[in-house]
């Protein structure tokens, strides 16, 4: 079986506590989305190959859950993984590949590019804010305590805090250089 970075993430998110396939999918979409026509052949191979077990749970009025818990294999799997060097970051973002070719269109397509970005942001910021508000709250000492699964949560949310921030700053710069020069041409 060939292992990717989601793969991994699996692993480590089954380790926090067993999930279903849809549980995974909307615990992902914090930190590296992913679709369920991903999540679910991964998980049908890690349970092929013995790294996650299955069970079946009943539902009232639904199809059985399966819910995914790993194995003793899939920990020590996730645990090399870890003693490995990570690989470079990609940052494949339609948005700025499309602010880099922008010059082309009127300055009004730049400008309603920059809102709708930290409209979007603004929202995301808020997300991520809350999320980290919750676990403060309910989880206080776990937080802060390196070997739990929530404090390392906790440092991904307050990443995901400042890089949103970082970015709403950015468009902020954007729109008051773009009124600027747009002062200035019409001058």
């Amino acid at each position: 079986m060939i292992f990717n970075t989601t793969t991994y993430l699996v692993l480590g998110i089954l380790l926090r506590e067993p999930k279903s396939g849809y549980d995974i999918v909307k615990e992902l979409a914090s930190f590296r989305p992913a679709k369920s026509s991903q999540i679910y052949p991964i998980l049908a191979k890690l349970e092929a190959n013995g790294f996650v077990d299955c069970t079946q749970v009943q539902q009232d009025g639904k199809p059985n859950k399966k819910v995914y818990s790993v194995t003793s294999t899939g920990k020590a799997k996730l645990e090399a993984w870890l003693d490995t060097e990570p690989e470079p970051p990609v940052i494949r973002d339609d948005f700025l590949s499309m602010v880099y070719s922008v010059w082309i269109k009127e300055p009004e397509t730049l400008e309603r590019l920059i809102k709708d970005r930290k409209t979007y942001m603004e929202q995301r910021l808020d997300f991520f804010t809350e999320k980290l508000a919750v676990m403060e709250a309910s989880f206080p000492a776990d937080i802060h305590n390196f070997y739990s699964w929530r404090h390392c949560t906790r440092l991904l949310y307050s990443r995901r805090i400042a890089m949103t921030a970082q970015e709403i700053e950015w468009c902020n710069d954007v729109l008051k250089d773009h009124a600027l020069a747009r002062r200035t041409t019409e001058a």
